[in-house]
């Protein structure tokens, strides 16, 4: 006898496979690229990781903050009306090194601290490409690149 309804194996899973699949679609190696923050480095504080603003956010580091990268941008800034103030210390060394680097219009970034660069290949305090950005240094600014 010849049975029109085939029985098709069954697939179980646990709650703990379910999960493991679904944190695995969500991984951050699936998503987009990560979103800029905000930050604050107050006084005393040394932070070593590159920061990133987006669209309205602001950056700063206090008197007595440190913001200390090696081979990347210190704030990459492609967002518009972004502000970043520096009055710490910002520093960054590595190649093509900047201190920092914005793209978005209408950036306001304002150095009373010391910046400095120093990398192979190019290496720019401030790098601004966005349209009218604004920018006021009362403080230092030193670079050094070899070629």
């Amino acid at each position: 006898m010849h049975n029109k309804y085939r029985s098709r194996p069954r697939s179980t899973y646990s709650l703990t496979q379910l999960a493991a699949l679904i944190g695995a679609l969500l991984s951050p190696a699936v998503q987009a690229a990560p979103l800029g923050a905000s930050f604050d480095i107050a006084s005393g504080v040394t932070v070593t990781s590159p920061q990133k603003l987006d669209d309205n956010q602001t950056g700063v580091i206090q008197t007595g903050g440190a913001l200390n990268v090696a081979g990347a941008i210190a704030v990459n800034a492609p967002g518009s009306a972004v502000k970043i103030t520096n009055s710490g210390t910002l520093s960054t060394t590595g190649n093509n090194s900047r201190g920092i680097f914005t793209t978005g219009a209408n950036a306001i970034i304002t150095n009373s601290g010391t910046l400095s660069t120093a990398g192979n290949n190019s290496s720019e305090g401030i790098f601004s490409t966005g349209a009218n950005a604004i920018i006021t240094n009362s403080g230092s600014i030193s670079q050094q690149f070899s070629f």
